[in-house]
């Protein structure tokens, strides 16, 4: 539960966001373990007090970049 991957996967810290950029990409290992942390945090229920427009719209963006990944991989 590091924060700054938190951050990374609400986007919600463009700092953040670029550390873990950078650090996935260097190795395939490290793709592989963020997707696993994400998958843990989907099956995370977490009771939210407030949902921010901010929270919203990082969520949105973040499922839409994975739906448009997720179609580029499977036209290759």
């Amino acid at each position: 539960m590091d924060e700054s991957f938190l951050a990374w996967y609400s986007q919600t810290d463009s700092k953040a966001m670029q550390i873990w950029n950078e650090w996935i990409a260097a190795d395939p290992e490290h793709q592989q373990l963020c997707e696993e942390a994400i998958r843990l945090l989907t099956q995370i229920h977490i009771k939210e007090k407030v949902m921010t427009d901010a929270l919203i719209n990082a969520a949105v963006n973040h499922l839409i970049r994975a739906i448009e990944s997720n179609k580029k991989n499977h036209e290759q």
